[in-house]
């Protein structure tokens, strides 16, 4: 497999180790097996970074496609918009109790 970032390059996925948040506040970095680290991407937030992430690892879950894309900040931001704040209901749908109001 293959990791294709837009801009850049082209990543074997062979010879990567690790793929994690890097030390810049919102970039993507992966670290190689020989053990150099590098930048593939950059976001405004930690957390569209962890999106990101999270956006490969389905990618490359489905195991179906032989070149994995590094999604796009817009991507990410479209995701996170969609996704559901885990905090506004309880998984029955109830509000949970003890947060105000009558």
């Amino acid at each position: 497999m293959f990791l294709y970032e837009n801009q850049r390059t082209i990543i074997n996925l062979d010879a990567v180790k690790d793929i994690f948040p890097g030390r810049d506040p919102g970039t993507l970095a992966v670290s190689f097996m020989s053990g150099i680290t590098s930048k593939i991407s950059v976001y405004s937030s930690e957390v569209e970074a962890k999106k990101a992430i999270e956006m490969i690892a389905e990618q490359m879950a489905t195991g179906k496609a032989t070149v994995i894309r590094v999604p796009t900040a817009e991507e990410v931001r479209t995701r996170l918009k969609n996704t559901r704040l885990l905090t506004e209901h309880h998984a029955t749908g109830k509000k949970t109790k003890g947060h105000g109001g009558s």
